[in-house]
């Protein structure tokens, strides 16, 4: 099957890199190792799978598109295992921590990095998303950018923002820029369910005093500490004290 014949699927937010260059310097990011064996999230067609394979032990690549899947595995290469299958409903069962790395759809990369940072699949995760996304997962308190998202994958991830992407290295060209994001996961002991539960409750009303969004979560002490400040006033140190020592 070529290339050139798969039709483009908007509804699945498909932008494919053109460009060797910035596939060479996200390449150098990702810093592959001869005995590893990544996974990868949307591999389109294999602009950075196929050069990767190259360069490590095995990639379990998961693609939605069953055309892209077809085709990458007419490429009849060992090293890739590739099942077609929307991410969000895969549930693989390594026995040990994989690195990641991922073009993320535009239209679902929030529910992706939710997935990414409850489950332990990854100790570290190299992903490409939207330049707002991005900004918003490395914000800090007392910002503009700052939000529920900032604070979930700062609070499960050191993050940081390795290279800017331009728009007019796809095809199709999409509206907006990119960034490429490192998620490295930390050694932290809470539970998910429960403190993204407190999270939401805190940004529910992000214009309110925290204090309201909170009075019947936690106790008197925490809504005195919390005083007249916003969800944004609030630093991730701060929610994760709060949530354990005074969330209910």
């Amino acid at each position: 099957m070529l290339a050139l014949k798969i039709p483009v699927r908007k509804s699945w937010g498909q932008n494919f890199i053109i460009d060797k260059n910035t596939i060479n310097k996200i390449i150098e990011i990702i810093n592959p190792k001869q005995d590893e064996h990544i996974i990868e999230i949307g591999p389109g067609k294999g602009a950075i799978t196929l050069p990767l394979l190259d360069m490590v032990k095995k990639i379990t690549a998961i693609e939605i598109d069953p055309l892209l899947t077809e085709y990458l595995n007419e490429k009849n290469n060992d090293k890739l295992n590739i099942t077609n299958i929307d991410f969000m409903d895969w549930n693989p069962d390594f026995k040990t921590k994989k690195r990641i790395f991922g073009t993320l759809p535009y239209y679902v990369s929030s529910p992706i990095i939710f997935k990414l940072i409850n489950e332990e699949l990854f100790y570290e995760a190299i992903i490409m998303v939207q330049k707002e996304l991005a900004l918003r997962l490395v914000a800090k308190d007392n910002t503009r950018d700052y939000s529920r998202m900032s604070v979930m994958a700062q609070t499960f991830c050191d993050v940081e923002i390795n290279m800017n992407i331009s728009k007019n290295i796809f095809n199709p060209k999409p509206k907006v820029e990119s960034n490429i994001v490192t998620l490295k996961k930390k050694k932290i002991n809470l539970n998910f369910k429960e403190y993204e539960r407190f999270i939401k409750l805190s940004f529910q009303h992000k214009r309110k005093k925290i204090r309201n969004n909170l009075k019947n979560h936690i106790d008197k002490k925490g809504l005195d500490l919390l005083g007249d400040r916003r969800p944004e006033n609030i630093s991730v140190i701060e929610y994760i004290d709060i949530f354990n020592k005074y969330f209910f």
